[in-house]
């Protein structure tokens, strides 16, 4: 239920953001001027989506597959991963807004140099807070599930022992049940 529900809100986040790109793409196609504020809207969600995107599906994959292959290496990988895919991210980004003509030509490494360390300063605080708290849940998951285990074995062991009791207490009674039986009838 959980996967399904993540699985639901990156489809959710996905489609709000094409959307909103191919509409800001749309109506400048169509000769709409861009206000400043209009710019760094645009801006922060081609760079969030580019960002984020590959972010969120390549941490978790290497999160989930290699956690228990490496588990001292596994904080460096997801490091690397962020700073990856923060540079990636932001060279796309910077890339495709110049594209669409938010950045005039020849200001693409200057803009690259001036949103990068921004970029990779906000990609790991978010990035290792959504670790830190991934790995917390399931960790709690995880002690549920143990915590479980052992109530269902101990109300195993609970029910063999009263299980055990009831025989015991059968075959005291029977040897006098038999031997009353025996009595009376002589």
């Amino acid at each position: 239920l959980k996967r399904h529900y993540a699985a639901k809100i990156r489809r959710i986040f996905v489609s709000i953001c094409v959307i909103t790109l191919a509409v800001f793409t749309l109506l400048h196609s169509m000769g709409m001027a861009w206000s400043q504020t209009g710019t760094h809207i645009l801006s922060s969600l081609v760079y969030s989506t580019l960002i984020a995107l590959p972010t969120m599906f390549f941490l978790k994959w290497v999160s989930v597959r290699y956690t228990d292959t490496f588990p001292r290496l596994i904080t460096l990988m997801q490091v690397c991963i962020l700073l990856f895919t923060s540079t990636a991210g932001c060279l796309a980004a910077t890339f495709v807004l110049q594209l669409m003509g938010v950045f005039p030509r020849g200001v693409f490494w200057r803009e690259f140099q001036s949103s990068i360390e921004f970029s990779i300063v906000i990609t790991l605080i978010l990035g290792m807070s959504t670790v830190a708290y991934e790995t917390l849940q399931y960790k709690l998951q995880a002690a549920q599930f143990e915590l479980r285990n052992k109530q269902v074995e101990q109300e195993r062991a609970y029910k063999l022992l009263a299980e055990s009791r009831l025989s015991s207490l059968e075959s005291r009674i029977h040897p006098h049940f038999l031997f009353n039986t025996l009595n009376s009838i002589a």
